[in-house]
């Protein structure tokens, strides 16, 4: 199986992805490796899209040659996100991507986590405070989040709103989505 989560930060994506790989090794009984795609900090501007690119290709390249579980917190659908944010160029790019991948597209699960009420955020209790800039960035990234997913190529795909929704409500849904096809909505 294959899952990617995305969405914005503080969303649960890392509790989920966790909560997940116990479960497909328990399920199917082969390994289940995690790998977390995040953004280049130190790479040149002028080699990010370059580098990206190649880094999306083995990513895929990867995933495809294993017989195994993978999990991925972050992928490409990020790169629609954060590219056009925060580094000035349309990410959609990846789109082609999945194009030159569709025989792998077909299956990959796609899960998007967001959280409509961003000032719910403000109010958590982790020592993490966050400001009125960080939460309209997070609101960004949310409504991005929901545009680069509904543009994605991969059929099987879920938004899942985990406001007002504790872990263990989050994950049921995910186990509906992944192992229920018939009442799957996206």
């Amino acid at each position: 199986m294959i899952v990617i989560f995305e969405g914005p930060d503080r969303v649960g994506k890392s509790t989920q992805v966790e909560l997940l790989k116990t479960q497909l090794t328990k399920i199917n009984h082969l390994s289940t490796h995690v790998l977390h795609y995040s953004y280049f900090k130190n790479l040149d501007k002028k080699y990010q899209k370059t580098f990206s690119i190649q880094l999306y290709r083995d990513m895929f390249n990867l995933i495809d040659y294993n017989h195994c579980n993978f999990i991925l917190d972050r992928s490409h659908i990020g790169e629609m996100v954060y590219a056009p944010l925060y580094r000035h160029y349309s990410g959609d790019y990846v789109l082609d991507l999945e194009l030159e991948y569709k025989y792998l597209i077909r299956k990959v699960n796609l899960i998007t986590l967001i959280n409509s009420d961003i000032n719910i955020l403000k109010d958590k209790n982790d020592n993490n405070s966050l400001s009125n800039n960080d939460l309209i960035k997070i609101k960004d990234e949310t409504q991005s989040f929901i545009n680069a997913t509904n543009k994605s190529n991969i059929y099987n795909k879920i938004i899942i709103d985990v406001n007002n929704l504790d872990v263990d409500a989050v994950y049921y849904k995910i186990l509906e989505f992944l192992f229920n096809r018939e009442t799957m909505k996206c």
